[in-house]
């Protein structure tokens, strides 16, 4: 097995299927939506977690530091876009047009 490929014969699309199907599943509002991408995104490091301690996935020492990494800084998004976005828009927000992305 090479490292991140996956050991058994199921199909990588069944994880990015049930990923889709939560961001879809909760798509109602823009508070909503963004419950939704971040437990998603918290979906997809428990995934590769399970994966990785199943031995269906090899990861380089690399990877799962950086994948330890993610899932540190995912735990501590905010409850909603706009308290991310603010402090971004504030502190960034002369180096790009915010109104061409819609904030």
């Amino acid at each position: 097995m090479r490292d991140g490929e996956l050991g058994d014969d199921r199909p990588v699309g069944d994880d990015a299927l049930r990923l889709g199907l939560l961001g879809a599943s909760r798509r109602l509002g823009p508070h909503e939506e963004w419950l939704a991408w971040r437990a998603a995104a918290r979906e997809a490091v428990d995934l590769i977690k399970d994966a990785v301690r199943g031995g269906l996935l090899v990861l380089p020492k690399r990877e799962s530091e950086w994948l330890n990494r993610i899932e540190s800084e995912l735990g501590s998004l905010p409850e909603s876009e706009e308290d991310l976005m603010g402090p971004m828009i504030e502190s960034y927000g002369t180096l790009f047009s915010p109104a061409s992305y819609g904030l």
